[in-house]
């Protein structure tokens, strides 16, 4: 399994086929399961065994928070 091609520009709050590749280890990101679950995932690499434990079909980066004044 291989992360997202880097030449590709990855658009935050958009969901990226697990076949396209897996998110860059060390940041947070959401991840949709074939039951159509989102969960959150914070600190553990996606590899085949999650992908197929959890049944992952599409996951992504958190959005850009807002500016808060």
């Amino acid at each position: 399994m291989s992360n997202v091609d880097p030449f590709a520009p990855v658009e935050r709050g958009k969901w990226i086929s697990v076949s396209r590749g897996v998110p860059e280890e060390g940041e947070p990101f959401l991840y949709l399961t074939r039951n159509k679950k989102i969960m959150v995932c914070q600190n553990r690499p996606i590899d085949e065994w999650f992908i197929m434990k959890y049944a992952v079909t599409h996951w992504m980066y958190f959005p850009e928070l807002p500016d808060v004044d």
